[in-house]
């Protein structure tokens, strides 16, 4: 599921009590703004619509270079996002990454610190009809 559509109860359903237990409040208070400030960028970049979000694309270090990575997202957006009709939003804080993302269709919508001193890079993907 690439949904980032995640409820107050969903979460509370999801452990969030027993991390507030476990890390305290500080900590869970930091994990919430963030995920209000991915919320919000998002909404910035794609309004009300609905869209598919990509999280933690990770390929081996001693695997890049080779076309793995690029061959499984375009399958995967080709299959998901595209069979949908829905935009894919995502976030990184590398410029490799930027350029990554740009051959693979990605244009960024938005730049941002958050937190301050790390720059967010939210790209988004329109699906191919």
């Amino acid at each position: 599921d690439w949904s980032s559509d995640v409820s107050f109860f969903r979460m509370v359903r999801g452990g969030l009590l027993q991390l507030l237990l476990q890390w305290g409040l500080g900590p869970v208070g930091r994990l919430l703004r963030a995920k209000a400030w991915h919320e919000r960028s998002y909404a910035e970049a794609l309004g009300t619509r609905p869209h598919l979000v990509l999280e933690r694309m990770a390929v081996s270090r001693n695997q890049r270079g080779g076309g793995i990575g690029t061959a499984t997202l375009a399958g995967a957006l080709a299959v998901d996002a595209d069979a949908k009709g829905l935009p894919v939003v995502l976030t990184t804080q590398e410029a490799r990454n930027v350029r990554f993302y740009r051959r693979l269709g990605f244009e960024v919508a938005l730049e941002e610190e958050y937190p301050p001193g790390i720059t967010n890079t939210i790209m988004v993907r329109e699906p191919t009809l």
